[in-house]
This record gives structure tokens, sequence and C-alpha cells, in this order.
């Protein structure tokens, strides 16, 4: 963590995401995410669908972005290509949520996105563990 002049802390060396976006459309996973990220010290936002996800990362960038598969609107994977072509760093620090890793489709994905992802349910402090990680890969 970095304190600014102000002596306010800043997420965003030592291990912590800078900034990590969550997007989830079950909102009691959003929140559970986002506290747990944030007592971790990062900083967290949260979309509950693909369009609000790509309105958010049309006005900012993201170290991380935590994404379930399957969304009502935008799939995970539209996503991903949306983020592979206007940020292909962030679009390697993706990391996918999913009740569903063994369809062949999601695994054909996952493989070819070289992407992390996280079976539902998960242990919040494992999904804490690989955030970090994949944060602090080299773009």
């Amino acid at each position: 963590m970095l304190e600014d002049t102000k002596g306010e802390v800043r997420p965003g060396l030592g291990g912590s995401a800078e900034r990590v976006l969550v997007v989830d459309d079950e909102v009691a996973i959003g929140m559970l995410v986002r506290r747990a990220l944030e007592r971790a010290g990062m900083s967290v936002e949260v979309a509950h669908n693909g369009r609000e996800a790509l309105e958010l990362f049309g006005v900012r960038r993201y170290d991380v972005v935590l994404c379930d598969l399957r969304l009502p609107d935008v799939s995970g994977q539209e996503l991903h290509a949306h983020i592979q072509r206007a940020a292909p760093d962030t679009a390697r620090r993706m990391v996918f949520l999913t009740g569903d890793a063994t369809s062949p489709e999601a695994v054909q994905f996952l493989a070819r996105s070289g992407c992390r992802y996280i079976s539902k349910p998960f242990d919040l402090r494992g999904l804490v563990g690989v955030v970090r990680e994949v944060a602090s890969r080299e773009s």
C-alpha cells in the first residue's frame, strides 16, 4: 500500500490490485466479492450486467476483471472479446467465475483465452489469492 500526501492509504503496490472490476448478475455474489477484495486492500467496482461493465470499462481501466461467464445480456466471452480489442493487457488479467466450467463451450473458451477461472461456489480467501496473483502479472 502507498500513502498519499494526505495520509490516506492507496492500493496499488505490494501485491494488491489497484483496481478490480467485478461483473456478476447475482447481486449477493457481487457484494460478497467486493467486501472480500476491499478488505484485502483493493479498489473495487461492481457491474451487475455486461452492458454496465462495458460502460465502466469505457471510462476506466482495471488491473483485474473478475467476470461471470454467464450474464443475461453480454456474455463473459463477449466482454472478453471487447476488452481484448480495447486493452489486451487487461484481457490477459481477466478471471472468470462460473458454475459451468465443464460445458464444452466453456472449456473451449477458457482454453482459448488462457484466463484463469474459479468455479462457483468458491472460497473467498482463494478468490482473493487468485486476484492478487493475476494482478501481479507483468503485462
